[in-house]
């Protein structure tokens, strides 16, 4: 099963990367919670509803951070929720995620993946 937002947001999607959007793909084997742009509190209500999507389906998460430009707190509340809940690995998030990653622990909850693996049908 699949499930994407209205804005048709796909996973490594070029597009994305100028615009701020959250998409849930569900799979039985894993869930994607693919995300773009500025994961920021302004954010934080869709990504909410993103993250207890994810934890209702109650699979593992891939998070595709390939389009991420900026994650502040909040973005690394929800990383941690979801985290503490379900085995999590984010997807080659950038420089700039992976710092934020690093100086908040967030690095030693999940795991970083440096190739994006293919999603289960």
């Amino acid at each position: 099963m699949t499930h994407l937002p209205q804005h048709g947001l796909q996973p490594g999607d070029s597009a994305a990367a100028t615009r701020d959007a959250v998409a849930v793909l569900l799979s039985n084997a894993r869930t994607r919670l693919v995300v773009s742009g500025r994961i920021d509190r302004d954010m934080d209500s869709e990504l909410a509803v993103a993250v207890q999507e994810c934890v209702a389906a109650g699979a593992p998460v891939d998070v595709d951070a390939r389009t991420v430009r900026l994650m502040d707190s909040a973005g690394v509340v929800r990383l941690r929720r979801l985290a503490g809940v379900l085995p999590t690995r984010v997807i080659q998030p950038p420089d700039t995620m992976r710092f934020v990653l690093s100086v908040t622990g967030l690095d030693h909850q999940l795991e970083i993946l440096d190739q994006c693996p293919p999603f289960p049908e």
